[in-house]
């Protein structure tokens, strides 16, 4: 049961007897309440003012039970004061109440000679260069207990293509991290740490709204660090290869990043979208033009 759902329960159970406004009941709560008028727990009925429909809590044995059959420790338990999934799920049957595992695995490589990354503690090294010649890739964990240091030039490589062939466009970095689409929190928060300060950060991802504002997110975690890779070619291709799919659905996306168009990158790339109307992908780059 997520978080909404449990705000919801304790929202009925805390509004009884007056009730809950129908109009008020959140979208991903309608099963919910479903469950509960057939157990008989709940019932609509008409507001004592006689404007709209009310949810009213009409039996307490039955919406405890309810509850105690989908929580067993209650609607009170504090969601975050829970250390790990696994509590999650014994406490709320939930694992992701807790919006952040205790771990987290990041993909890295690197086509250049004995690039390092090394533990904060010094207790461990792991040669990026001989694991990528070797496997491909090699992974590290960001955790509490895991942390890291690099000093070098990383790019952060939006989508899983690219990421594998990076080197064919960034042949020069040092580490290629793969950012996964939506790059995580952790993944920001380690990039943005002091350990990591004398990065400097490339962020290759698509053309396109969401991808101008995972570049935001780095800008705003490591400051005067970031970079976006954007070449001149790129005003070329967009036109040419550029999906308008890529702008219409994305037009929250867009409406965000037009307040950040003091920074260079991201006026240049909002003028593109208004001229074109298009979005392009990264892999484009991964071709030459013949």
């Amino acid at each position: 049961m997520n978080e909404t759902e449990r705000r919801f329960l304790r929202r009925l159970r805390d509004a009884h007897p007056t009730g809950v406004p129908k109009s008020s009941i959140p979208e991903g709560c309608k099963q919910l309440v479903a469950s509960l008028q057939t157990c008989g727990a709940v019932v609509f009925n008409s507001s004592p003012s006689g404007r709209g429909i009310v949810l009213n809590l009409v039996n307490l044995e039955a919406f405890g039970r309810f509850v105690a059959s989908r929580l067993p420790h209650g609607l009170d338990v504090d969601a975050s004061s829970i250390p790990d999934r696994a509590t999650a799920v014994r406490l709320l049957a939930d694992a992701k109440a807790v919006r952040q595992a205790l771990a987290e695995g990041i993909l890295v490589r690197s086509t250049k000679p004995n690039v390092v990354i090394s533990s904060v503690d010094d207790t461990a090294t792991v040669n990026v260069s001989d694991q990528t010649a070797q496997a491909g890739a090699c992974a590290l964990q960001l955790s509490a207990t895991k942390q890291w240091t690099f000093v070098g030039t990383v790019a952060v490589v939006e989508n899983v293509d690219a990421f594998w062939r990076h080197d064919v466009v960034l042949p020069n970095i040092d580490v290629a991290i793969h950012g996964r689409g939506n790059t995580s929190a952790r993944l920001l928060k380690w990039l943005g740490s002091p350990t990591m300060g004398q990065c400097q950060v490339i962020h290759w991802g698509d053309y396109d709204p969401v991808g101008v504002y995972q570049y935001l997110r780095l800008v705003k975690e490591c400051p005067e660090r970031v970079s976006a890779f954007a070449p001149e070619m790129v005003e070329t291709l967009l036109p040419r290869y550029g999906k308008a799919k890529l702008i219409t659905t994305q037009v929250e996306y867009l409406h965000r990043i037009r307040r950040h168009t003091a920074d260079p990158y991201v006026q240049r790339m909002v003028g593109l979208f208004d001229k074109h109307r298009r979005g392009l992908e990264q892999e484009v780059l991964l071709k030459s033009e013949t």
